[in-house]
């Protein structure tokens, strides 16, 4: 019979759970709709402002600031998920 002899320490589980995060299927599913819910919510938003005919310049600096935002969430999370 064999014997093994290891010990876990706190950063073993955290790069575990790090792993997991990021390649189950489960999770990998709830990080595609992560990274998707902002850039909705912010669409949604500006399409209300848009369809109570505020302040044109108002209207378009909130598209232009939500697609820059929305741009920066989906391609740098993955980049922030995999530096933790």
């Amino acid at each position: 019979m064999y014997l093994f002899k290891y010990n876990l320490e706190e950063k073993d589980y955290f790069e575990f759970n790090k792993f997991h995060l990021l390649n189950s299927p489960m999770n990998k599913k709830g990080i595609i709709i992560y990274r998707l819910l902002l850039p909705v919510l912010l669409a949604l938003i500006s399409l209300v402002f848009w369809i109570n005919y505020q302040d044109v310049y108002l209207i378009v600096g909130m598209i232009i600031a939500a697609i820059i935002i929305s741009v920066f969430w989906i391609f740098f999370l993955l980049k922030y998920l995999y530096s933790i």
